[in-house]
């Protein structure tokens, strides 16, 4: 199920000599005349020019895969093509062969009766600023950008054919045990020996005691065709917008997997980077825009299996702090968090409720935090329309508006129930949608909040005036019919004139104090 392409391989064989096809890629020549930076891993060899990268697969067999000959290199070329079409068809512009003839060499449109000495893939080249790991590096990863990451993910995923007939469960307890055993071989620091042996059996011990659920996800199709390695530096800023490359090619076993397994390494190396309010944002987003909310029981362990196969990477290429920063994380990952916690947020239009529930949402119990759900963005989930689209005042009709709750109410009733904390976001001015509140805090029985962020009318109308693309189609005539109507008794009240940071420490001690009551 998976890839580790810096790991030290088991090498069975090597095969045809690649030495004029290296020495052909290394001309300037075939660069437009500039000398071509060449980097080399495990599996290929990179020429980057000026304006394109020319990846060539090394002449070696190894356990998991066999690049021996020169046909079959063709043909993984071929097939790391097509399995990048999904992610990134912008970057990746196809298979050429390189050759040479009487002398001369190039590569693509060989002469008739030149001499094929190899393939390579063609790629457009990309600053390693664009990098994500170095967007983030930057601080320049924006909440926009990952909310566009994660519908362009959900839809791949969506539309991607569902596997059928793997045990998923096997598959999981296997790699769990390969991990363990690869890193503990890796690192060869017998004083990881206990910690190694205690990552294994918590991660065993949640995927057993998730065994129905794993096999649930299994039976309802979600093994799809996925990219399988969405880990930062497989994520570049391309036209405005981030999206995936270098989707693993070689071997099905390896893509064909839980797409929440998919989505789990982007999340984890966004919490490795520090940015744990990005992943929350990443997750929440794909969450609300896939609309489904089952197998988060699993993502503790999707995540810390991550963080694990990062770990063993960085070993294997002899690094040190790295990897062990990534082993801390697959610890911290699947170690025990206290139980969910029901925040529910409250408030008139420009009030700033979603600005609020993000900053909360990450400090909350959970394995990435809170899962914050918005009335504004499930409503048009449920429409088949996009976040951000326009709605008619048909949809905001009271009939609509109370269906938005008891959607809202289903799902946080899933999600507390698989122990991830939850954080509602609607007005909740009318009467109805505050006894949903009530009534949804009472059967779930766990430690909860109700508040309600509160703010002069010229504020909240200043904030509507200023707001752009928004998944709220709120405006100034909604506002005043919601002023009409009276603020909920018995709600904690929040003042949200105040610096967001200042609001949200607010809310975050309330939310300690009720879970220590």
């Amino acid at each position: 199920m998976e890839h580790l392409e810096e790991q030290e391989p088991q090498l069975k064989a090597s095969h045809d000599d690649q030495t004029r096809a290296l020495e052909v890629l290394a001309d300037p020549a075939v660069h437009g005349g500039a000398l071509p930076e060449r980097i080399d891993t495990h599996l290929s060899h990179v020429f980057l020019g000026p304006e394109y990268a020319l990846k060539l697969k090394r002449a070696l067999q190894f356990d998991f895969v066999d690049y021996g000959t020169e046909e079959k290199r063709h043909a993984y070329c071929l097939r790391e093509v097509e399995a990048n079409r999904a992610w990134a068809s912008e970057i990746y512009l196809g298979v050429e062969p390189v050759w040479v003839l009487n002398g001369q060499h190039g590569v693509g449109n060989p002469p008739e009766a030149a001499q094929i000495l190899d393939w390579v893939v063609r790629m457009v080249r990309f600053p390693d600023s664009a990098r994500c790991d170095r967007l983030v590096e930057n601080n320049a990863l924006s909440g926009e950008l990952i909310d566009g990451f994660a519908d362009e993910l959900a839809e791949i995923h969506r539309s991607s054919p569902a596997i059928h007939g793997v045990d998923l469960r096997a598959e999981l307890d296997r790699l769990v045990r390969q991990i363990a055993h690869d890193i503990d071989r890796g690192c060869g620091n017998p004083e990881l020996d206990q910690r190694i042996e205690s990552w294994r059996e918590a991660a065993l011990t949640t995927l057993h005691s998730n065994t129905a659920i794993v096999v649930d996800r299994a039976a309802k199709g979600f093994i799809r065709r996925c990219h399988g390695d969405l880990h930062l530096k497989n994520l570049v800023l391309w036209d405005d917008r981030l999206i995936g490359f270098d989707a693993l090619e070689f071997d099905p076993g390896l893509t064909d997997i839980d797409t929440l397994y998919d989505l789990a390494y982007t999340l984890m190396d966004l919490v490795h980077h520090k940015r744990r309010d990005l992943a929350n944002r990443l997750l929440n987003r794909y969450l609300a825009v896939r609309d489904h909310y089952a197998g988060l029981e699993l993502l503790q362990l999707y995540v810390s299996m991550r963080a694990g196969i990062r770990a063993l990477a960085g070993f294997f290429a002899g690094q040190t702090k790295i990897p062990t920063a990534y082993f801390r994380l697959a610890e911290e990952a699947i170690a025990e968090y206290s139980g969910p916690v029901l925040l529910m947020i409250g408030g008139r239009s420009g009030s700033g409720k979603t600005t609020l529930a993000r900053r909360i949402a990450p400090q909350l119990p959970g394995a990435l935090g809170a899962v914050h759900i918005r009335s504004d963005v499930l409503r048009k989930t449920l429409l088949g329309v996009a976040p951000e689209e326009p709605l008619s005042s048909k949809h905001y009709m009271d009939a609509e508006r109370l269906s938005v709750y008891a959607a809202m109410a289903k799902r946080c009733e899933k999600v507390v129930q698989s122990g991830s904390s939850c954080v509602l976001d609607a007005t909740f001015l009318s009467s109805e949608a505050q006894e949903i509140a009530k009534a949804l805090a009472d059967k779930l029985a766990v430690p909860s909040a109700r508040v309600w962020l509160d703010a002069p009318n010229e504020v909240l109308a200043q904030r509507l005036a200023e707001r752009d693309a928004d998944a709220s189609d709120a405006d100034l005539k909604v506002l005043r019919k919601q002023l009409s109507l009276p603020d909920p008794a018995g709600w904690t009240k929040v003042d949200v004139t105040r610096a967001p940071k200042e609001s949200a420490a607010e809310v975050k001690t309330l939310c300690c104090n009720i879970v220590q009551a």
